[in-house]
């Protein structure tokens, strides 16, 4: 099982390689003109970006932290190591389940889903906002 990993409120967390998805939402609304060829479009901003990956505990100590952690409602920061970037504001989704991967109940995975609030990413060197 080959894993890199993100850091969420100071916390390092296991990523399974190829798991992550990075979910940008514009909301825009498109105004046709009647009895024209004319439409426009309406920018509304942007929504929470949804960062969703698969985490790994490979222990019982690391399984104990990753589900306070996911049980908690603190607004952090999510880090997303070897990227060079990080989002402000994050919190995670509602639900989650670990799940035992190997038969001694060493290893566990579960789905989570990151919502960072402020939806632009920043580059971990200069503070800045990426794009």
């Amino acid at each position: 099982m080959i894993t890199y990993n993100i850091t969420y409120q100071g916390i390092d967390i296991h990523v399974l390689n190829n798991s992550m998805r990075i979910i940008n939402k514009r909301s825009k609304q498109i105004r046709h003109y009647p009895n024209t060829d004319i439409s426009s479009k309406v920018d509304s901003g942007r929504q929470a970006t949804t960062i969703s990956c698969e985490i790994v505990a490979f222990n019982e100590a690391e399984k104990l932290l990753m589900e306070q952690l996911l049980s908690s409602d603190i607004l952090g920061t999510l880090y997303l190591n070897g990227e060079g970037r990080y989002y402000k504001e994050v919190t995670h989704d509602e639900e989650f389940e670990m799940t035992q991967e190997t038969r001694d109940g060493q290893v566990w995975t579960a789905a989570a889903n990151f919502l960072a609030l402020d939806p632009m990413p920043y580059d971990v060197d200069t503070d800045e906002v990426m794009y």
